[in-house]
């Protein structure tokens, strides 16, 4: 399953196998609109924040990571938005408590659950599915 892009950024939850990439747009999204997770975004891309939702009734529980392309990060930096191709991951990660000597309880993020990439598409390349 794929979806498509359109002129905001959206997000797959699915992880697909890289494919043939759409021109130069991004190497993360297929020729049909199709975006697969960057195997390498802990190492290679930029952190930009973390935040927790700790609600164990809530379907978001969790530790929520999002990082981008350098490259990315430092055109928001100047510009204030996002450049055309950028992505964005978002990885949640579950959260695990315990009794430390550093508090009580400690709350830390621990495997993940689920990722969402995003790219955006800002010419509007690939028709809604």
């Amino acid at each position: 399953m794929k979806i498509a892009l359109t002129g905001a950024l959206l997000a797959s939850a699915l992880v697909l196998p890289l494919a043939v990439t759409a021109g130069d747009f991004s190497p993360y999204v297929d020729s049909q609109g199709g975006i697969s997770r960057p195997t390498d975004f802990r190492t290679n891309f930029v952190h930009l924040g973390s935040y927790a939702v700790l609600d164990e009734k809530s379907a978001s529980r969790g530790l929520h990571d999002v990082y981008t392309e350098k490259a990315s990060a430092e055109h928001y930096r100047k510009t204030g938005k996002f450049p055309d191709g950028a992505t964005l991951v978002k990885e949640i990660r579950k959260l695990e408590t315990s009794a430390m000597t550093t508090g009580n309880p400690v709350v830390w993020g621990s495997d993940a659950a689920v990722w969402f990439v995003m790219v955006k598409d800002a010419k509007g390349r690939f028709a809604r599915v």
